[in-house]
């Protein structure tokens, strides 16, 4: 069984930045495979036999339907996940073509991989600025967080088998983007963690997935139900953390000094 196993996610595996990332990665010691990852930018990815879409659902989250790109980029990272559980590999660690190494990355990694298997998901970079507790030292100035709400972004992060287990378990239906699943840690249970100050980032550049907002005017109707749906997601969530009030209290926000893209802490 494999340790750990490294995956680029790209849709132009020979491309300078691919071969650069890679051997960035090579030199830190980490050996990483390539997937060519599913494309999505004209048309709606082919889908497997268990798997279906539900676009009434994602108006129902968001307000919008999802794009056809955010669907290939959820699958490719199932795809990826997929694999690596079928191949035995105990930790997965995923990075798209769009990362930038920081320093402290393969010192942090090493240790991520000495958790504890109830740490079952570790997210290398956000983009989100929120409440969290602070689990753990991994390694030098670097902490392991338990953000009370989601990150936001999944360019690059670790995962167990168990969370592999779960994943599989749950994203047949696809009804949002990948990161917003791994945000809806209420509903997956998969138990998501992450590092301050991040070891990874996203490097400036044209992203290759449509956003679908400001393309779509809501109905009074879809608003309304977005609102109600909202309101039940956000119980579930509450409930969950007072669940499990020990994992996500008491948080701070994250010093000034940690830098993330987005700034909101809402």
């Amino acid at each position: 069984m494999s340790v750990l196993s490294t995956v680029v996610i790209s849709l132009e595996p020979q491309s300078p930045t691919v071969i650069s990332l890679v051997n960035a990665l090579s030199a830190l010691g980490f050996k990483a495979e390539v997937f060519s990852a599913i494309d999505g930018r004209s048309a709606m990815p082919d889908l497997r036999d268990a798997e279906s879409v539900d676009q009434k659902m994602s108006v129902l989250r968001r307000r919008s339907e999802l794009t056809t790109s955010e669907v290939g980029c959820f699958l490719s990272h199932a795809r990826v996940i997929q694999q690596a559980f079928d191949n035995g590999v105990d930790k997965l660690l995923i990075l798209e073509d769009d990362v930038e190494i920081l320093a402290g990355f393969a010192e942090v990694v090493d240790a991520i991989v000495t958790l504890p298997s109830e740490v079952e998901m570790v997210r290398l970079m956000g983009l989100k600025r929120r409440r969290r507790k602070t689990i753990a030292t991994l390694a030098g100035s670097w902490q392991l967080v338990r953000p009370l709400r989601g990150w936001c972004g999944a360019q690059a992060y670790v995962m167990n088998r168990p969370a592999m287990a779960k994943f599989l378990r749950q994203y047949q239906t696809i009804s949002m983007p990948v990161d917003g699943f791994y945000d809806c840690f209420w509903e997956t249970d998969i138990r998501a963690y992450g590092v301050e100050p991040h070891v990874a980032a996203e490097r400036k550049h044209v992203s290759s997935i449509a956003k679908p907002w400001g393309t779509m005017a809501p109905s009074r109707m879809t608003e309304i139900r977005w609102h109600m749906f909202k309101l039940y997601r956000g119980v579930l969530m509450r409930y969950y953390r007072l669940a499990n009030y020990s994992d996500f209290y008491p948080n701070v926000l994250p010093d000034p000094s940690i830098k993330f893209p987005r700034s909101n802490p809402d």
